[in-house]
């Protein structure tokens, strides 16, 4: 099973490599690919009924992620997208 996610705050790309790493690592977890620039997460996982694990287990590493299929959960809407392409913007400068 695919699952994709939307990372917030996903600043640079050593955090990115950082957080696929760390995905990676997780119980259910094949493979984890990082999008810095889209701010994803890519995950295959061994079976479906590890999605909400992984979630769980990545909020308590402090990354906010949701469902990239599904609305932005409370806080996550319009303002984050623009904040983080501010600072995708910036750290690319």
């Amino acid at each position: 099973m695919h699952l994709k996610l939307k990372v917030k705050d996903l600043d640079c790309i050593d955090c990115a490599r950082a957080l696929e790493k760390l995905a990676a690592t997780i119980d259910g977890v094949e493979e984890a690919r990082v999008s810095f620039t889209l701010s994803t997460l890519e995950l295959k996982l061994s079976d479906e009924t590890y999605g909400k694990a992984v979630v769980r287990s990545l909020k308590r590493k402090g990354y906010e992620t949701y469902r990239a299929d599904q609305a932005p959960a409370q806080g996550m809407g319009e303002l984050w997208g623009a904040v983080s392409r501010r600072r995708l913007f910036l750290t690319a400068v």
